[in-house]
């Protein structure tokens, strides 16, 4: 899930934009390339419906090992995916993770405008409160991302266990007596509860691969860092 092909390092290098020398014009259309990729990641994940293994089923279906844990491609079709990779920069908006949590957000967020639009028996304080929740939790996520790909895990894991808090705080809102009632705002709660479940899955596997990585390479503590400036002396 933490991306391989990533030219970042942990002293947060991406593609240097000067020796790149692309134009507003050239950036705006890498832009709009990607925004095409999330929106083909909501088209798969609808077209998964109810299956349970529907994350793993859309990553395969985006040429993603690292959310499935599974090749989408043989070598040689990899081969000839990472050579037209080579042609673009790497970006946060190329980032796996970055491309489900946003799909996920904004499907979540479409559905619930859409539901609320015209419908006056949403109270605006729920209305507001529930919005504003998925904000918190979209912005704490896409900074985890972030600090992933600046080679802080540790601060990834903190801000993703953020973004967890506030996905409780969005399914808490789902409980209200409103969602309950019948009608759209009951048929939204039917379809984002299982979205909200997928969006804390993404960033539960994240989490894990994170702690993984500060397993294997530990920071130095205090004394470790005493112990080598006694040895230097």
């Amino acid at each position: 899930m933490i991306p391989k092909d990533s030219d970042s390092s942990s002293d947060g290098d991406w593609d240097d934009p000067e020796e790149l020398g692309w134009t507003e014009f050239e950036w705006e259309k890498y832009l709009r390339s990607q925004d095409e990729v999330v929106q083909r990641y909501i088209s798969l994940y609808e077209q998964a419906g109810q299956a349970e293994d529907r994350i793993d089923f859309v990553a395969r279906q985006m040429d993603w090992d690292d959310l499935s844990g599974e090749d989408g491609n043989d070598d040689e079709d990899q081969d000839e995916l990472d050579d037209l990779d080579d042609f673009d920069p790497y970006t946060l908006q190329r980032n796996p993770v970055f491309i489900a949590a946003t799909a996920l957000y904004q499907l979540i967020t479409r559905n619930w405008e859409l539901s609320i639009i015209g419908n006056p028996g949403v109270p605006a304080a729920l209305a507001v409160s529930f919005q504003t929740s998925l904000f918190r939790g979209e912005r704490n996520a896409l900074l985890g991302i972030q600090s992933l790909d600046l080679g802080d895990y540790t601060l990834g894991v903190s801000l993703f266990k953020r973004a967890m808090r506030d996905l409780n705080v969005s399914m808490g809102y789902l409980n209200a007596p409103e969602f309950r009632e019948g009608g759209v705002l009951a048929s939204f709660r039917t379809a984002a509860m299982p979205q909200l479940f997928d969006l804390r899955e993404v960033l539960l596997r994240v989490v894990r691969e994170c702690r993984d990585e500060i397993a294997r390479h530990p920071r130095p503590t205090d004394e470790d860092e005493g112990d080598k400036r006694a040895g230097e002396a």
